[in-house]
């Protein structure tokens, strides 16, 4: 009797543990790589408009930020913080997407209702965000935000509060402006040196090089220094016997 509830205990559990093991798993992506999708790949904004995410990314410093579901208490401050942090997004040219499973008719609430100023997209399949590695089994999404570079990650923030994810994203993209006038600047100082070699060697070919050899020219005399005619003619002697 023993055996035969063991039996069926296991054949009970058996399927959970199964179940566990076939649960979708996303992979996060690595800083540095590029997110790779398709080039025609689109998603529905707020107002139901078809967002190009490849174009978007194309040659664009961007954030994105994933939320489980709009309109909820940790959303709406995460969504907040990006909305009152937006200026100092855009003073260093970046473009702020925010981005969940949630209808495209939510989305624009969502918006509306807090007045965010960036796009929010629907991704009701979950498409982009399981490449970005915030899919959550079996249907959620995980908080989450990233920074990319001409669709290159700089960096992979996934399963963070609400406050790590407007202060980190900004506090991130500044560091990354920082680096990127740093980079230039020293850029500017390489080439100063190559400028002053070249002035030099410009000035050394227009002027005469030394004959070490060479005789000194004879010095003018002046009529200063020129020897009195009549002090050098000898008087006559006097006939003391005239």
């Amino acid at each position: 009797m023993v055996e035969l509830r063991n039996k069926r205990k296991s054949v009970v559990e058996e399927p959970a543990s199964a179940a566990i093991s076939k649960r979708p798993k996303t992979a996060r992506p690595e800083v540095g790589k590029r997110l790779e999708i398709d080039p025609e790949f689109t998603l529905l904004d707020q107002d139901g408009n078809p967002v190009n995410i490849h174009k978007a990314l194309a040659g664009n410093l961007v954030v994105i930020f994933s939320y489980p579901r709009a309109s909820t208490p940790g959303c709406t401050k995460q969504a907040c913080g990006f909305r009152d942090r937006y200026p100092k997004f855009t003073a260093v040219h970046a473009q702020i997407f925010g981005i969940s499973a949630d209808s495209p008719k939510s989305q624009k609430t969502f918006q509306t209702k807090q007045a965010l100023p960036y796009t929010l997209l629907s991704d009701p399949k979950r498409e982009l965000i399981s490449k970005l590695g915030a899919a959550k089994s079996p249907s959620g999404v995980v908080r989450s935000h990233w920074i990319l570079r001409d669709g290159v990650f700089l960096n992979v923030s996934v399963g963070i509060s609400p406050a790590d994810s407007f202060e980190g994203a900004l506090k991130e993209i500044q560091q990354e402006q920082e680096k990127q006038e740093n980079s230039k600047d020293s850029g500017a100082k390489i080439e100063e040196p190559v400028k002053s070699e070249e002035s030099v060697e410009k000035l050394d070919d227009s002027t005469e090089k030394l004959d070490p050899d060479a005789k000194p020219a004879p010095e003018e005399t002046t009529e200063e220094t020129k020897p009195d005619a009549e002090s050098t003619v000898p008087s006559e002697p006097t006939d003391s016997t005239a």
